[in-house]
């Protein structure tokens, strides 16, 4: 009966035989699968109750299925799964469970933690569940912590798996040997850093790398301010000593970028845990870019591979941008450690208040911040979020058209769903101002209809190593095919993309984007949309992206305590950001389990260091 009556699945099935979906596997098939049955969805009509019925049952007595086959399903029970509570107790409590996305959490954690891993149909009620979430937390797994973490309703718990991890990270990152790690002579590798045109600290940064000979470095430094370029002229120097170099970086785009400025071949961190001995060079050097976003477990996995193979791992990163995406914070407590190395920087901006103020943010001074940026007209204020984004928009083009490249203006946003509503917004304009082609092609993606455009700025979402398409990758369409789509990479490159690779929904309008995806890119200006959940990290990134001019537009609909500085009710500059502080006063930093586990006082925000390498 269920094979009679799931026409739609027959329909899907056929629909993925032709398009040759049939064949892929894991999150391929799926997203094959979801393209097909938009693709194969009919149209909705009204079909009478009755008339539905009886060919229902017509159906039915076709098959054999009558009403006495009816009454001997209705008086058999459900039987609910079997609940295996010993492997459900190692889910919520192990890596992939309370502690995937912190190092921290509380008993509502593991009660959705628990509700997550129990099996489809489990007769588990209320009570039992609250019931069974106190028994993990007094699991001998558990460790009860002296301090509450940030946003923990009730009592902050951690695993002592979580804690076993921190404690090898720190270790092996702050370890000691008698062994020189890939350390060369002052005197041979003077002469290449003295002609690389380096600023006295980044040349001082590549001495220390080159010639400390720890196995294990830890760099840090505000955003623009020259890690990249001191790293490269280390590499070169290596290099010319016969020492192998290679990157990494969370993200694949990220990797590529590094491997670009440097010429150490680099690799994503998955790719490299993946194969570890291909990555990791033996007596080598291992550059670790935006370390920040790699988490606790990942980086041990990875400093774990680099003392096997005698490897020297430089970390490189800024705790004030964006943190993990899964529990960490070990990053961000090495910055602290006596033997780390900071950059102050120059930073990539040309205005001298805009780098004062960005110092501010990033010391934990949103206030300041706010303040410059409203002083130099670059805060724009308002309760109604259309007239907002309309100001956004208007200001995107203003700036677009003064730009030779329109890859040089950004608009970045924390939230998907605001980047998909100004990417609408912004194309809505071009298409009337003749930027955009009148003919379109019309995609049937996961997401919904996508509309392609000659001229659209376009985005990969998704990696795809066959086609050398990275996630994040840009491009411009320059050409509307009857098979798929001519689009001009930012790398030159051009690639034709067929319209079975544009069912999956990796090619988004890049006009807008999110914040993370922004993150180690450098424009000439960035227009940067928020509300009150603006983060520190968030708001650092957004406004540090661009050299001429960063704006900040903060939809005050959500808090009535910021509505008398819209437009509406002008308030004096420097009255703003005294309310306007809470938008970029939360840290969204990570921090170890073990520092609450030791010292239950938050820890001070760091404060700005002076120009040059300091340690």
């Amino acid at each position: 009966m269920c094979r009679e009556f799931s026409t739609r699945r027959a329909q899907i099935e056929t629909q993925l035989e032709h398009t040759g979906g049939a064949g892929l596997k894991g999150r391929a098939k799926s997203l094959a699968a979801r393209a097909a049955c938009l693709a194969t969805r009919p149209a909705k009509r009204h079909v009478d109750p009755t008339t539905l019925r009886e060919d229902g049952i017509t159906r039915a007595s076709a098959k054999g299925f009558g009403p006495e086959q009816a009454e001997q399903l209705l008086q058999n029970r459900h039987v609910p799964p079997p609940i295996d509570r010993d492997a459900i107790r190692q889910r919520v409590l192990g890596e992939e469970g309370v502690t995937r996305e912190r190092a921290t959490f509380d008993q509502g954690t593991v009660l959705r933690e628990l509700i997550s891993a129990l099996p489809p149909g489990a007769d588990v009620g209320k009570d039992e569940l609250l019931r069974w979430t106190r028994e993990l937390l007094e699991d001998d797994s558990i460790v009860a912590l002296d301090g509450n973490a940030p946003a923990a309703v009730g009592p902050t718990y951690t695993t002592r798996g979580m804690l076993a991890a921190e404690r090898r990270v720190l270790t092996l990152a702050t370890r000691t040997s008698d062994q020189d790690f890939a350390r060369v002579p002052i005197g041979s590798v003077m002469p290449t850093l003295l002609a690389a045109g380096l600023r006295p600290e980044q040349r001082d940064l590549a001495q220390v790398l080159l010639t400390r000979g720890r196995a294990v470095e830890v760099v840090s430094g505000p955003a623009g301010s020259g890690k990249t370029h001191g790293l490269a002229a280390a590499v070169t120097a290596w290099t010319s000593q016969g020492v192998e170099v290679r990157g990494t970086a969370v993200a694949a785009l990220t990797a590529k970028g590094l491997q670009d400025a440097t010429d150490a071949p680099s690799v994503s961190v998955a790719r490299l845990l993946h194969h570890p001995d291909q990555h990791l060079p033996q007596n080598g050097v291992l550059l670790v870019d935006e370390a920040g976003m790699i988490g606790t477990h990942q980086l041990l996995r990875l400093l774990t591979g680099a003392e096997r193979r005698d490897c020297k791992v430089v970390l490189v990163g800024d705790p004030a941008q964006l943190p993990e995406m899964e529990a960490g914070g070990a990053f961000a407590a090495l910055t602290h450690q006596p033997h780390a190395l900071h950059l102050g920087g120059h930073g990539r901006q040309a205005d001298p208040w805009e780098l004062q103020a960005l110092l501010a943010l990033r010391a934990g001074n949103p206030a300041a911040a706010l303040d410059a940026y409203a002083q130099h007209d670059r805060l724009h204020l308002n309760a109604s979020r259309d007239e907002l984004r309309a100001t956004l928009v208007t200001d995107y083009l203003t700036a677009r058209r003064e730009e030779r490249d329109p890859w040089q203006v950004a608009v970045l946003a924390p939230h998907r769903r605001d980047v998909t509503d100004l990417n609408q917004l912004i194309r809505n304009q071009l298409l009337a101002d003749g930027v955009l082609s009148r003919r379109s092609m019309k995609i049937t993606t996961p997401d919904g209809t996508v509309d392609y455009r000659k001229g659209d700025q376009v985005l990969i979402t998704r990696n795809h190593h066959d086609r050398q398409l990275l996630n994040g990758t840009r491009g411009t369409i320059r050409t509307l095919r009857r098979d798929g789509l001519v689009v001009q990479l930012t790398d030159g490159r051009r690639v034709v993309l067929d319209k079975a690779w544009l069912t999956g929904g990796d090619l988004q309008h890049g006009y807008a984007m999110t914040l993370h995806k922004a993150q180690g890119r450098t424009v000439h200006t960035s227009l940067v949309l928020a509300d009150e959940t603006l983060s520190q990290e968030g708001g650092y990134v957004g406004l540090s992206r661009g050299t001429t001019a960063n704006h900040l537009y903060l939809d005050t609909a959500t808090d009535d305590a910021l509505r008398d500085c819209s437009p509406r009710q002008p308030a004096p500059p420097t009255a703003a950001p005294g309310s306007l502080s809470r938008a970029l006063s939360r840290s969204a930093r990570h921090e170890l389990a073990s520092d609450l586990l030791h010292d239950p006082s938050r820890p001070t925000p760091e404060r700005s260091r002076p120009e040059g390498l300091s340690r």
